[in-house]
């Protein structure tokens, strides 16, 4: 035969050997076992888990539409005795709240990045009308 060929089935014969070899020493230490058995497996299962479920990126559209709702009644309905506070921190709230609507339903909007001033209550307006023609119910019906 070839020199070649035979040092090519030499070496397969080899890696045969050594891999068998690795094997057996693997399959006979505990430690080994006891670690993949702990640590090994449910890593991988937690990792493959993982892989197939998809983690939500917000809050449920219905919890966000609540809360729009239940913030913009209190900015829409208007309180002649509120504080200049409470009114700053419920409008604050309530764009809040807008802003998260549009992200969920991937509306593009920069309500969070303009001053307070006639910008944002214009851009305020945009937001609640995108967000009600997406269906997005912005007001409680009254009860009939």
């Amino acid at each position: 035969m070839n020199g070649g060929v035979v040092l090519g089935i030499a070496i397969v014969v080899a890696l045969s050997f050594a891999s068998a070899v690795m094997l057996r020493l693997l399959l006979s230490s505990p430690s080994i076992i006891g670690w993949v058995g702990d640590k090994g497996v449910p890593a991988l299962r937690r990792r493959l888990r993982r892989r197939r479920m998809e983690l939500p990126t917000s809050r449920p559209i219905e919890e966000i539409a609540h809360n729009i709702r239940r913030l913009g009644g209190g900015y829409h309905g208007g309180h002649p005795g509120r504080s200049w506070v409470k009114s700053e921190a419920l409008r604050r709230a309530y764009d809040e709240a807008l802003d998260e609507g549009c992200r969920a339903l991937d509306i593009s909007t920069d309500l969070l990045d303009l001053e307070p001033g006639t910008e944002r209550d214009a851009e305020r307006m945009r937001v609640e009308h995108l967000l009600a023609t997406a269906g997005l119910v912005m007001r409680h019906r009254p009860a009939a």
